[in-house]
């Protein structure tokens, strides 16, 4: 059964329930190497239940138990500064083999960029290799230091 239109890719936070979905995805899509699955499994639903991480995962509709598959990954590590404000670190983003070039990577990234503004983040940093600077760049991020940034807007909120 289906819980959203075929063809469409919802973005929402995963949490521990994802796990064992999110444990099959990393066997398939990923290089990440863990002892056996149940260890794996383990560690997923402490990783995605750990403060000042928000874990988003991208779902598309599909035939089975659950009424979807996940077809992409990432998370976001809060950070905050000692002389004030906090920052995001954009830990990974990791999308399916068969979902690649399908724009789910942009749609996950503005999911991490809504996210971070709505917890008050003036920066989102991220590292990445030479050849997705460009998406990236495409999206607002600049070069900085070892990696790059971008600056977001600061929210205010007037007292009376």
């Amino acid at each position: 059964m289906s819980i959203f239109p075929r063809g469409a890719i919802n973005i929402r936070n995963a949490c521990a329930d994802d796990a064992d979905m999110l444990s099959q995805f990393y066997a398939t899509n990923s290089s990440f190497f863990f002892d056996n699955a149940t260890n794996f499994r383990d560690y997923l639903v402490d990783f995605l239940g750990l403060p000042n991480k928000i874990c988003i995962i991208a779902c598309e509709s599909c035939d089975n138990l659950h009424g979807y598959c996940i077809v992409g990954f990432s998370s976001i590590d809060l950070i905050e500064r000692p002389r004030g404000g906090r920052l995001a670190y954009l830990g990974e983003i990791l999308v399916a083999t068969n979902n690649r070039h399908q724009r789910v990577a942009t749609q996950m990234i503005s999911a991490c960029i809504r996210m971070a503004m709505t917890e008050n983040c003036h920066r989102i940093i991220l590292h990445c290799s030479a050849e997705l600077q460009g998406l990236y760049s495409t999206m607002g991020f600049e070069s900085w230091d070892s990696g790059m940034k971008l600056e977001l807007p600061v929210c205010t909120t007037a007292t009376t």
